[in-house]
């Protein structure tokens, strides 16, 4: 029987991931940012990318981390622990913006005159 976890709400069977590569994936399918997790775990955030870049290989060559969640559940390596209070509530996830809400722009313009001078002989 392979070893289990559970972080960010999630139980995540050891099966062939590292235990830090299992808590990357329970924050993503968590929906937290590589930024959050590298806080949370006090590494780089680069050091996070190359974790995902190595549970996308594991998980086989998947493109994305919504993928590789996908691939998870369905080999049944990662599973919710509030499953049933999710459908009681009606939880639904929105889409966090990725930018900064635009301000106008302003545009500015700048004139060099140059004063003439008159040649007088």
């Amino acid at each position: 029987m392979s070893e289990v976890i559970e972080s960010h709400g999630f139980r995540i069977a050891l099966r062939g991931l590292t235990r830090k590569e299992a808590e990357l994936l329970a924050g993503t399918a968590a929906d937290k940012t590589y930024k959050e997790l590298a806080r949370e775990q006090r590494v780089a955030p680069d050091t996070i990318k190359k974790r995902a870049d190595r549970v996308r290989f594991k998980m086989g060559m998947q493109h994305t981390m919504r993928g590789v969640i996908v691939e998870a559940f369905r080999r049944g390596i990662i599973t919710p622990l509030a499953l049933v209070m999710m459908l009681n509530t009606g939880h639904t996830t929105e889409a966090q913006p990725i930018r900064r809400p635009e301000r106008p722009r302003t545009l500015q313009q700048v004139r060099i005159t140059r004063p003439e001078f008159l040649l007088t002989a």
